[in-house]
């Protein structure tokens, strides 16, 4: 179900000082990076191959309220998640507010009887915002 309601963005990124003591470096940093690089590509390939529109109606809702006219909201060209804008080499404005729905994302499991694999997709609740609530990363 779609909710219209702004929410308080998240940065939902991790500090690259979360690990201290024995064993954090260099190394561990490094993995940290490539683990959310991940994160933020999976996102992205989440947003741009969704075929669902159901949340369309509450994205446009949302941002209308926050001011931004109906023309300048296009889901899934300027419309897009914290870690997917990171992919897209951008970050969203400390502060800013987003629009709160539900996506689905793509999971696994593995029977423990016969070991398969099933593919399948989960709902989970995100917070989407708009190009206009972000800046380029090189700058």
């Amino acid at each position: 179900m779609t909710t219209a309601n702004p929410t308080t963005s998240t940065t939902g990124s991790e500090s690259c000082n979360a690990m201290t003591g024995e064993g954090a470096g260099d190394h561990f940093d490094e993995d940290l990076h490539e683990r959310q690089a991940r994160k933020a590509a999976q996102a992205l390939r989440n947003a741009t191959s969704g075929q669902s529109f159901m949340n369309y109606e509450g994205i446009y809702s949302g941002f209308q309220a926050m001011g931004i006219p109906a023309d300048d909201i296009k889901p899934r060209v300027n419309v897009f998640t914290f870690n997917a804008w990171k992919a897209l080499g951008r970050y969203v404005r400390e502060g800013q507010q987003g629009v709160k729905v539900c996506t689905f994302v793509p999971a696994e499991r593995t029977e423990k009887e016969t070991g398969e694999v099933r593919r399948f997709r989960m709902p989970r609740q995100t917070t989407v915002f708009h190009l206009s609530q972000t800046n380029d990363i090189n700058q």
